[in-house]
């Protein structure tokens, strides 16, 4: 079965409006990234279990993915370097 999308639409004020558009900017995500994630946010810090499965799992696939990027960054000999027994 297809995945089916809800589209919310909200009124917010100008200033709100300029800073989420210039958060989720910084954080190079779109506007309907940066809201999605606020909410699971609130409702994890509200003690919701499924946000805070949701949260966990984006998490984790940040940090892999943060770790993978720096390993990538470092050359095979730093690398062998790091693996050796002091």
């Amino acid at each position: 079965m297809a995945k089916q999308e809800s589209r919310f639409t909200f009124d917010t004020g100008k200033d709100l409006a300029k800073m989420i558009d210039q958060r989720a900017a910084q954080e190079g995500i779109t506007v309907s990234e940066y809201v999605r994630e606020a909410i699971i946010l609130e409702l994890w810090f509200s003690g919701d279990l499924e946000a805070m499965k949701f949260v966990a799992s984006r998490v984790g696939k940040r940090i892999k993915s943060a770790l993978i990027e720096k390993v990538a960054g470092v050359d095979l000999k730093q690398r062998l370097e790091a693996l050796e027994v002091g």
